[in-house]
């Protein structure tokens, strides 16, 4: 049993009703607060991820549109360079069609001549005159002429048609004509009066000339003939070509030959005229000769001003287009030579006996890259620029790169077998040609710029054939663009790219300089690359989100996800410090913190303050209780509340002071016995003394009927006194029965006493415990009947909050709805936006035909000459309206661009509100659930707390009738204790006196 004085807190009244308040106001809290706590944090985390998957998905969106973009472009580049090629052989081979005309039509109007002279009737006359003349002089001739050709005679024959043959021959473009005498080879005429005049032809060194070979085969084929360029010594051993045609006479006999020699100029002249186009586009034609040598028939210009003239010998150096050509085949295509690429067109030329082919050929950079007059860029330049493209290249079939607009050192290799063929580009190359496909070079090391570089390249095919590569250079610039955008980061958010080596292909944001693209093709994986769990996942081709250690080796938030770029794909990945990332989780965790802490003091504060108001009294009254068992009292129980503690106070005060009377009366009869027994003895000393004459003092003679025991006793005493003599013998003998008697009497009284002082403190115990079960139950009474209260309002309350949040689910519900509204007119928008899209790129393509349109009117105005100058001005303006309408549509272009986007993060976000808003639908009816769940608890609860409060007055007034009843026993019981206590103290004064009397007697 615990002494007074040192309860334990916790055992005590004050410290029960702390704790069971505390517990009902802290653990709902508690619960509550953890519930939306660990609610309200799923719930942000679950956004952080969100938000960073839907930045990762914009960035990856971007990326893959980017990649997605660039195709398009180059499908687009190479079709433009398709364009430019059919469009650039269209007009080669107009132009060598033109040339080759004016060629075979050269050599017709060659035979037609000659023929028509040997049919001339001067001709003939003039032809007869001379063989006379010859005739007459025969034998007398010296040297090796014939006979002399400065006699008046010849000159007689000959002057008449001079001027006509020579005006002739000039208008021509022919350089001479002879007569050959039919039977033995005598050159009887020539109009420039050469040396061969008069010499023979089939003999000497005139037998093996253009004009000895003409005359062997006109009268071997009696027919026109044509003798191939060759050296002719009279003319300096320059190349001249013979045409010759037979002379009849009248009957039909052969008697002469007619024979043209024609200059290399005149071939050189018909073909080496300009169309106007380009400026490195050249004509020339090719033969080859009877003893398979291929030699020039036109005169070239080289690269280093070095003319080759008709008849130089390109065998060795011979392209195969020429050999192609020499061997009847016709085509068109672009051919690297040891001078570059050109666009060649070659030809077979239809010429009787004779081996030619005409060749046109360009500079094919000139040719394909189409330049603007007024502008310092050309075509592919400003598409590079417009495009972010670090470099565009035009690659020939054999590899041979013969443009670009940088011009880095591999401008004019080969990819096949020149010094960058083990490079990127050289492989990429050796792909597309194989596989005739769009192929891509992931970004690595490029020798020619020494920078990272990526490529993407494409054929352009004809009849299943590639002509041309196309490859642009990508910039990782643009890529770094895209992934720096902070847009939605935060402090330490950050979104890269891993290629399938595990190098990036981005740069970081946090650490660029160990982990960016440069440094990680630099350096190692290990120390500058991204090999992660994210990142293996991501090159596995898995999307996800989780908290992971990043490329430093710190906890992020992180989601992956892998990218299709063209060939392997490459991993997105978007990171935060899980710090950065939940820390609108944190902060509400630490305001919740906060929130509760400063409630559970307010809560504990309140409820030591009502602990301690309703235990105050209770204490005050316990230690006016300890002060009354210390002997004190004068104490009284102040309590100033106006409850069962003031009753419980006022009935302590009331019983202490009739405890106080109690003792009062018991004082004044104590001293009232003292008087009386120090009468008797002294009466009885003197009787003791035997003098049985003594008396007891009393207060008059007469006894009456309710007079003091004591006073009686005395009475009787005097009486017996006077009798005494009379029966001191009697006495003597109930002496002795007498003091057995009060022996026995004594030890009665004594062990009667003894047992109802302990029965009065096992009452007084019982009574007080009574008492406080009392106190204890009307208290219970009091707080079952305030729950009671609560619980009724807090039922009311809960069905408040379940109204409330079936008016919100219906509020989320309408704005749901038109939230997908707001998005279906968003999407209608972008469809519309795509539509406008689609409409540019025909007005685009309409710009581009007109452009071709307007190049092709410019080549055929040159054609027209004079009467095609109006139309080429109407041309040239035809052009610039379409380079403005490509402008335009451009410009176009880029604000649908804009617009695109815009419209896309707006459906982002409108899909991400729909989704808010469906959460806070299921939120609410979770909330309304559990509202309506509490409401049904608390009801019962209440339902219980009043079924307690009547219970607790059915105890509280069945313990107040025991309480008013242990206090009736009480008060017997101290009556009873009183006088058994005096019964006792009379008992052994009897046993005293009975004893002495005894003794007396007995003497």
């Amino acid at each position: 049993m615990v002494e007074q004085g040192k309860l334990l807190f916790i055992h005590s009244i004050r410290g029960k009703l702390l704790l069971a308040f505390l517990a009902l106001a802290l653990i709902p809290l508690i619960i509550v607060g953890s519930v939306a706590y660990s609610r309200a944090r799923a719930g942000l985390e679950e956004a952080a991820y969100e938000k960073l998957q839907a930045v990762r998905a914009i960035k990856q969106a971007q990326v893959e549109g980017y990649f997605n973009q660039r195709q398009s472009d180059m499908a687009a580049l190479v079709e433009t360079v398709n364009s430019l090629r059919q469009e650039a052989l269209l007009k080669l081979m107009t132009v060598q069609d033109v040339k080759k005309g004016r060629v075979e039509d050269l050599f017709v109007k060659m035979r037609n001549d000659v023929h028509v002279l040997v049919q001339s009737v001067d001709f003939v006359t003039m032809y007869e005159g001379l063989m006379d003349y010859r005739d007459e002089w025969a034998g007398e001739a010296e040297g090796a002429r014939l006979f002399p050709m400065d006699t008046p005679t010849y000159l007689t024959v000959t002057q008449p048609y001079d001027a006509f043959i020579l005006d002739y021959l000039t208008e021509s473009g022919y350089q001479d004509l002879y007569l050959v005498d039919g039977a033995e080879g005598h050159v009887l005429y020539s109009t420039r009066r050469g040396s061969e005049l008069g010499s023979s032809t089939s003999t000497g060194d005139l037998q093996v000339t253009g004009l000895g070979q003409v005359w062997r085969q006109v009268r071997a084929q009696n027919r026109t003939v044509v003798v191939d360029f060759g050296p002719y010594a009279p003319a300096g051993n320059e190349a001249m070509l013979f045409v010759g045609a037979p002379v009849y006479d009248s009957d039909v006999r052969l008697i002469g030959v007619v024979a043209l020699r024609i200059g290399a100029d005149l071939f050189s002249s018909t073909i080496q005229g300009r169309s106007g186009l380009w400026e490195t586009e050249e004509t020339f034609l090719v033969a080859r000769e009877s003893h398979g040598a291929v030699t020039l028939r036109s005169d070239r210009l080289a690269e280093d001003d070095k003319r080759y003239g008709v008849g130089y010998d390109i065998t060795r150096a011979a392209p195969p287009y020429v050999l192609d050509a020499l061997s009847g085949m016709e085509g068109a295509d672009i051919f690297a030579e040891g001078d570059g690429a050109h666009l060649v067109v070659y030809q077979p030329l239809s010429l009787d006996g004779l081996n030619w082919a005409i060749i046109s050929r360009v500079v094919v950079e000139e040719a394909l890259v189409l330049r603007v007059e007024g502008r310092s860029e050309d075509f592919f330049a400003q598409y590079k620029s417009l495009f972010g493209y670090r470099d565009l290249l035009l690659i020939t079939s054999e590899g041979y790169i013969f443009y670009t607009v940088v011009q880095q050192p591999d401008y004019q290799t080969n990819l096949v077998n020149g010094p960058y063929s083990d490079s990127s580009l050289g492989r990429l190359f050796r792909e597309v040609m194989e596989s005739g496909q769009l192929g891509y070079a992931d970004f690595e090391p490029y020798r020619p710029s020494d920078e990272l570089a990526a490529f993407m390249a494409q054929p352009v095919m004809h009849e299943g054939e590639a002509k041309v590569v196309v490859a642009v250079q990508l910039a990782i610039d643009d890529i770094n663009a895209m992934m720096q955008e902070r847009a939605g980061m935060g402090e330490t958010g950050e979104t890269y790219l891993v290629g399938p080596d595990q190098r990036l292909r981005s740069d970081s944001y946090r650490n660029p300089e160990t982990h960016s693209v440069a440094a990680s093709f630099a350096g190692t994986v290990e120390e500058s690359g991204v090999d992660t769990e994210a990142s293996r996942w991501a090159l596995a081709g898995g999307t996800g989100s989780a908290v992971v250690s990043n490329y430093l080796g710190q906890q992020v938030v992180s989601t992956w996800s892998p990218v299709d770029v063209p060939g392997p794909d490459w991993a997105i990945i978007a990171e935060m410090d899980t710090a950065d990332a939940f820390s609108k989780a944190n902060r509400l965790g630490s305001a919740l913190g906060v929130i509760g802490g400063i409630v559970a003091l307010i809560v504990i504060g309140a409820t030591w303050w009502l602990a301690r108001m309703l235990a105050r009294p209770v204490l005050e009254i316990a230690e006016a209780a300890r002060s009354v068992a210390d002997g004190d009292l004068n104490v009284k129980a102040v309590v100033q509340a106006r409850d069962e503690t003031r009753v419980l106070a006022d009935a302590f005060n009331q019983m202490i002071f009739q405890l106080r009377d109690m003792l009062r009366s018991e004082q004044e009869q104590r001293d009232y016995l003292r008087a009386i027994v120090q009468d008797y003895v002294a009466y009885l000393a003197a009787v003791e003394q035997g003098d049985l004459t003594a008396r007891v003092d009393l207060e008059g003679d007469e006894l009456e009927a309710d007079s003091d025991p004591l006073v009686m006793l005395g009475y009787s005493m005097n009486k017996m006194t006077a009798a005494m003599q009379d029966i001191l013998r009697q006495v003597r003998n109930a002496a002795r029965s007498l003091k057995a008697s009060s022996t026995e009497i004594l030890a009665a009284t004594t062990e009667q006493a003894s047992g109802a002082s302990e029965q009065s403190a096992a009452i007084s115990q019982t009574t007080t415990t009574v008492d406080e079960l009392k106190t204890i139950a009307e208290q219970s009474v009091g707080r079952a009947q305030e729950v009671a209260d609560g619980a009724r309002r807090t039922v009311e309350v809960s069905r408040t909050g379940r109204r409330a949040v079936d008016e919100t689910v219906g509020s989320m519900a309408q704005i749901r709805v038109r939230v997908e509204g707001i998005a279906e007119n968003i999407l209608a928008l972008s469809e519309q936006t795509q539509q406008i899209g689609e409409i540019i790129a025909t007005v685009n393509d309409i710009a581009a035909q007109s452009n071709m349109l307007a190049l092709n009117a410019s080549v055929e105005a040159a054609r027209a000459g004079e009467y095609g100058k109006g139309f080429a001005v109407v041309a040239v303006e035809v052009r610039n309206l379409a380079e403005q309408s490509k402008q335009a549509t451009a410009q176009v272009r880029a604000i649908l661009s804009d617009i695109q986007k815009a419209t896309n993060a707006t459906v982002m976000a409108t899909e991400e509100g729909t989704k808010k808003v469906e959460d806070g639908v299921q939120l609410a009816s979770q909330a309304g659930e559990a509202i309506e769940q509490l409401a049904e608890v608390i009801e019962e609860s209440a339902q219980a707390a009043a079924q307690m409060v009547a219970g607790g007055r059915q105890q509280a007034s069945g313990v107040e009738q025991v309480a008013l009843a242990m206090q009736n026993i009480n008060q017997a019981m101290v009556q009873s204790l009183a006088s058994t206590r005096q019964a006792e103290k009379a008992a052994r004064e009897l046993n005293d006196l009975a004893r002495s009397l005894a003794e007396l007697t007995e003497q």
